[in-house]
Order: structure tokens, then sequence, then C-alpha cells
């Protein structure tokens, strides 16, 4: 087991963290990151909509890719 810590908010931190685990083998992978908004639909901003997606999505897609 090889734990590596990372805000996966962070571009720069994700792209390290890809280049780190290219061409492991890797059987088992744990992500506990995550985020989600509270409130009515219409009143979460932008920017929130974005953060949710870029972690929840994006993150998870580069990592698994």
């Amino acid at each position: 087991m090889i734990p590596y810590v990372c805000d996966l908010t962070n571009g720069e931190a994700l792209n390290k963290l890809t280049e780190f685990l290219k061409g492991k083998n890797i059987t088992v992978a744990v992500n506990s990151a995550g985020r989600g908004n509270i409130g009515s639909f219409e009143d979460i901003s932008d920017s929130d909509d974005i953060a949710s997606i870029s972690l929840n999505v994006i993150a998870l897609q580069k990592l698994t890719k």
C-alpha cells in the first residue's frame, strides 16, 4: 500500500499524482474526496457548481483514465 495525499482541486497537484501513478499496477484505489452543495438549486453559484463538477467528475475521470 502506498498512501498519497493530494488536493484533487489543485490542478498541478492532480497532474503530479497522475504522473506518479503512471506505469504502476494498481488493483485498489481509495478516493475519499467529494463535495456537495447545500441549498436550493437556483441559489447555488456557478463557481460552486464548477468546483463540485471539477472534484466529483473531472478529477475522478483523470485518475481512472
